[in-house]
């Protein structure tokens, strides 16, 4: 993995109020959420904290792979972050929360942690750009 382009992605986080999540099930069916935290914990780990919707949990918890998109459209910059979860944490709980209606909630009752390893950054731009590792 390029250390100098998560450095940029960390630093490119920073000023970027949120991230876009890409997951897919297990059968391949893509699904794309936003997450408003995320957190930079080693030279290859972040952390994204959410109310995740439950087609991002349900997607994760089966399929975990992951891909993470840090992006500024108005300089169009950004960094597109490619790993694995290594762990969901639920840590917080709605006020009111039932078990029950957690499989179909008509809003997230659980904000979750998600540990991702980061394997592969690359450039992430609506302009051309290559999708090969630098």
């Amino acid at each position: 993995m390029n250390q100098s382009l998560f450095e940029q992605a960390r630093e490119l986080a920073a000023k970027i109020e949120y991230v876009i999540v890409a997951t897919a099930s297990d059968q391949g069916q893509p699904h794309i959420a936003s997450a408003a935290g995320l957190a930079f914990r080693d030279a290859q780990g972040v952390d994204l904290t959410e109310w995740f919707c439950p087609g991002t949990v349900q997607n994760l918890t089966a399929n975990k792979r992951i891909a993470l998109v840090i992006w500024d459209s108005v300089a169009d910059v950004g960094f597109q972050l490619v790993g694995e979860v290594e762990n969901i944490e639920a840590y917080d709980v709605m006020d009111g929360y039932d078990p029950a209606a957690e499989p179909v909630p008509a809003m997230p009752q659980v904000q979750r942690r998600v540990a991702v390893r980061v394997n592969e950054v690359l450039r992430f731009a609506q302009g051309p750009h290559s999708d090969l590792t630098e």
